[in-house]
């Protein structure tokens, strides 16, 4: 049997042992801090990190040029789908984020993001149904105002084109909203169905 003083040392031998593997665990835990913290700080003080899923385009509104990087087609049946196309903080995809947003109701006569043009008599069967046009729409939490077009306000040359290469879309559009701007553009890259 140990003394008390046998007894004393012993202990103290664990405690060191302890406070080594905590003292390790710390240093290992400060290494970390030191490698993650940054990107958060990163991601705090520029937001969230653009969204580019190999796209690129660009609308033009009132004078102005707006960058478009992804976009997809949501699929209701039948040949009804929607083109979605964002701009770098808005994921079209997922429908999460905030940025602008180009929204396309189309019916085609076969599948959905079949090639054709678009337009609102719905020759051949491409018929453009509505569309839209948001600013900083914040797609999380579905505020933010759009601008709206629609065939009782149309112009005649309205149109959205759509040409497919592989698994890369083309989207050229020109389309009067009822504001009487026109909203025109074109993207190209991959539109996945959601």
């Amino acid at each position: 049997s140990l003394s008390r003083w046998g007894l004393l040392i012993l202990s103290r031998q664990e405690i060191n042992k302890t406070s080594y593997k905590k003292e390790g665990t710390m240093k290992r835990i400060r290494s970390l801090s030191a490698l993650v913290l940054p990107f958060f700080m990163l991601v705090l003080l520029t937001g969230c990190p653009p969204i580019n899923i190999g796209g690129s385009g660009s609308l033009t509104y009132d004078g102005s040029i707006y960058p478009l990087t992804n976009g997809a087609l949501e699929n209701y049946g039948q040949g009804d789908f929607d083109v979605v196309l964002a701009s770098s903080g808005l994921n079209a995809a997922k429908w999460e984020g905030k940025g602008n947003v180009v929204w396309f109701d189309l019916v085609s006569p076969s599948t959905i993001g079949a090639p054709g043009n678009y337009e609102w008599e719905g020759s051949d069967g491409f018929l453009l149904w509505e569309g839209g046009l948001s600013f900083d729409y914040n797609a999380t939490t579905a505020t933010g105002d759009w601008i709206y077009a629609d065939w009782e306000k149309a112009a005649s040359e309205d149109y959205v084109a759509i040409s497919v290469d592989g698994s890369s879309y083309t989207i050229d559009f020109s389309v009067t909203l009822q504001n009487g701007n026109v909203l025109s553009g074109s993207y190209t890259g991959p539109l996945p169905v959601v």
